[in-house]
């Protein structure tokens, strides 16, 4: 089955239980871990995401770090301790203080809890769990880089769990967020603006820039009621090693119910030095470039669930 989907020109990942039995109730890999990654070294699989459910009072970190200790013996390790040949992903909802260990062992892990799609109703609290994940994966920003990533769980576009409003604001912020982009609809199913969304040209720079910054947040991290409902997340990127660094910004509107005129200031927030340098700004959704000064940018209204997301570079001159 390796063979195939590489000739598909496809990666081959799997998702297998780090207790005695799956999620799903399936054979877990508990006290089995250097036979079953022999396993996947010799199926070809390129990514694991390892669940928690059936732990057996076993600690996560021996359970996880046994696992990552696994692949490394029986892989062909070309970076220690973190596997670069087969992508480990640690699935433990953010339990046990997980970003404290993970990065030493791990290429992700999720930060929270799963999104509430399943029980959800009405569709409307999808939105507030995928907003509660996002912005607890925000928290331990600092614990990411090159390698090693917060993951604040799945996308949900072409899920029909979202407005087309949510799926292009919940996509950017998964990409400044430099989070796993695992897409969970059925990709043959998507509809052309879902396709359009998810294969984003722009923002998946963003998302796979060599820097590997997690964006973390800039203005009204607190959600002051006085400030409204805009806040915004900023990361420095470096997209190749001869087009210099930029920031990308995020800001969203958090509001259920109202639009807001979005007015920023680039000085305030640190992306330029001065309200009077000169600024490039690109739009990541439709590539338009702009010119301006440093000081206060007028991008308009921003419906409920909304965004802008910008790649801004400001000189002296």
């Amino acid at each position: 089955m390796g063979t195939h989907i590489h000739n598909a020109n496809l990666k081959f990942g799997l998702t297998l239980g780090s207790g005695l039995k799956t999620c799903n109730g399936y054979q877990g890999s508990l006290n089995n871990e250097e036979t079953d990654a022999g396993s996947l070294w010799n199926w070809g699989v390129d990514y694991l995401r390892y669940g928690n459910c059936y732990a057996d009072g076993v600690p996560a970190y021996d359970r996880y770090s046994k696992m990552s200790q696994a692949l490394n013996d029986t892989g062909k390790m070309t970076y220690h301790p973190v596997n670069l040949d087969m992508y480990y992903a640690i699935d433990n909802w953010g339990d046990q203080d997980v970003v404290a260990w993970a990065p030493s062992i791990a290429n992700s892990w999720t930060t929270a809890p799963k999104i509430n799609y399943l029980r959800a109703q009405p569709p409307v609290n999808v939105w507030q769990s995928l907003a509660f994940n996002f912005k607890q994966n925000v928290i331990p920003h600092v614990h990411a880089g090159p390698q090693h990533f917060n993951d604040p769980d799945h996308l949900l576009i072409g899920r029909q769990m979202l407005t087309v409003t949510e799926e292009t604001t919940q996509f950017a912020l998964w990409c400044v967020a430099k989070a796993p982009l695992m897409i969970s609809a059925n990709i043959t199913t998507l509809a052309p603006h879902e396709q359009a969304i998810l294969s984003n040209d722009f923002l998946i720079a963003v998302n796979q820039d060599r820097l590997g910054q997690q964006a973390a947040c800039a203005y009204n991290c607190d959600q002051d009621p006085n400030l409204g409902p805009v806040t915004s997340y900023q990361a420095q990127i470096e997209e190749t090693a001869t087009s210099g660094a930029y920031i990308v910004m995020v800001a969203v509107n958090w509001s259920d119910s109202s639009p807001v005129d979005l007015k920023y200031d680039l000085a305030a927030n640190g992306i330029s030095f001065y309200s009077w340098d000169s600024c490039t700004t690109q739009d990541l959704w439709t590539g338009v470039i702009t010119h301006g000064d440093g000081g206060v940018q007028d991008y308009g209204s921003v419906p409920a669930h909304g965004h802008v997301a910008k790649k801004i570079k400001c000189l002296p001159f």
